[in-house]
C-alpha cells in the first residue's frame, strides 16, 4: 500500500474517531486487512452508467433469456453469465440495472433487493458507498443508531459517508470513499463475528 493510500486510511480513521473502531483495528493491522480483503474483492473499477445500459438488448431491465443461447459472445461474457445462471442469480440483474439508471434517492420498493439497487448506484457512481449488511452494521454500532427503520437508517448513513470524504480533495474522494468502505465492511464482519 503506497504512502498516499495509507494517509487518506489514516485520516478516515480520524474521522470515524471512535474508541471502539480503535480498539478492534490498529492502524497497521487495519491496513493489512484491508490488502486481504483486497485479495477476494479486488477493488472494483468498472464503471456502468445508463447510456451503457441503454446498449443492452433487455425486457423490462432484464436480460432476455435468449442471451443464454447466444454463440456470438466473448468468452468472457459467456463465462459470467453461466456464473449467474449456475448461482441462480438471473433476473437480479434488474436490481443492479435499477440503481445504475437512478434518478433520485428513491429506495423505496425495492423488494428486499435493495442491497443489488444500491451496488448499482456505486456502479455508476465511485463516491457512493457499498452499502450491504456489514456496512450496515458497522455504522449502526459505530454511531450507536436507533432508528430500525431501513430507509432511515440508509438516509442518515448516506450523509454520514458523504459528510466523512467530502473533506477530502476531488481528486481523494474516489479513494476515500473505497477505503471507507473496506473499513467499515471489515469492522462489521468483525463485529457479527464478535457475536
Amino acid at each position: 500500500m503506497d504512502e498516499k493510500m495509507k494517509k487518506i486510511i489514516e485520516r478516515l480513521c480520524d474521522k470515524i474517531d471512535n474508541d471502539k473502531l480503535n480498539e478492534e483495528f490498529k492502524l497497521n493491522e487495519l491496513m493489512e486487512s484491508i490488502k486481504e480483503k483486497d485479495k477476494k474483492y479486488p477493488r472494483f473499477k468498472l464503471c456502468l452508467t445508463s447510456d451503457d445500459i441503454e446498449e443492452l438488448d433487455l425486457i423490462e431491465d432484464k436480460l432476455k433469456p435468449e442471451i443464454f443461447t447466444d454463440n456470438e459472445l466473448t468468452p468472457l461474457e459467456k463465462l459470467l453469465l453461466a456464473i449467474l445462471w449456475k448461482n441462480g442469480d438471473y433476473g437480479k440483474e434488474e436490481h443492479i440495472i435499477k440503481g445504475i439508471k437512478y434518478k433520485s434517492d428513491d429506495y423505496n420498493n425495492k423488494n428486499g433487493k435493495f442491497v443489488f439497487w444500491n451496488f448499482g448506484r456505486y456502479l455508476n457512481d465511485k463516491q457512493l458507498p457499498i452499502y450491504d449488511q456489514h456496512t450496515k452494521r458497522a455504522y449502526i454500532y459505530l454511531k450507536q443508531c436507533s432508528k430500525t427503520k431501513e430507509s432511515e437508517v440508509y438516509t442518515d448513513y448516506i450523509k454520514w459517508f458523504e459528510d466523512i470524504i467530502s473533506d477530502f480533495a476531488d481528486n481523494e474522494r474516489e479513494d476515500a470513499a473505497y477505503y471507507l468502505d473496506s473499513i467499515l465492511f471489515l469492522y462489521g464482519k468483525k463485529l457479527k463475528k464478535n457475536k
